[in-house]
């Protein structure tokens, strides 16, 4: 059964594309950049000047579990208060993947499910001090992911 948006014009679901791409949304996307590319939720952490996000991962990698300046990056994403979960989750803040706006855009208007929610605000408020204390994100991605979130 597809969602009802998919049955909306194509206008009207460009438009409710755009409204919901916001720093905090988590979209369900096929990932090429994983290893091996496979469908990962994302939250998008900013909008502008490029589109960036960071993946929500079901566990914690044992690499990172056993190096605490790396795990200290994986943010704990509860199931209770994320409906479009299965088990608690982490988004992982260590690492910044930049998106295709079109490619994320042509992904949501074949299948607008793919649209899940924001992230709460607790789980935003632990990611922006993670990322103001964080070495492994560059300045620059740092200060548009930061004033992105604050918004």
């Amino acid at each position: 059964m597809s969602p009802i948006g998919d049955s909306f014009p194509p206008e009207e679901k460009e438009a409710s594309f755009h409204r919901q791409l916001k720093p905090g949304q988590v979209i369900y996307l096929n990932c090429t950049f994983t290893n091996p590319p496979k469908p990962k939720y994302v939250v998008l952490a900013c909008i502008k000047p490029k589109l960036l996000c960071f993946l929500i991962n079901s566990k914690i990698h044992p690499y990172i579990e056993k190096n605490p300046h790396l795990k200290q990056s994986q943010i704990l994403i509860p199931r209770d208060s994320h409906s479009f979960l299965d088990h608690d989750s982490y988004v992982d803040c260590k690492e910044v993947k930049e998106l295709s706006l079109d490619d994320v855009k042509t992904q949501v208007l074949s299948d607008m499910s793919r649209i899940k929610e924001e992230i709460s605000a607790e789980v935003k408020s632990t990611i922006i001090k993670t990322i103001s204390a964080s070495s492994t994100i560059t300045p620059r991605h740092k200060k548009w992911i930061l004033d992105s979130l604050k918004e």
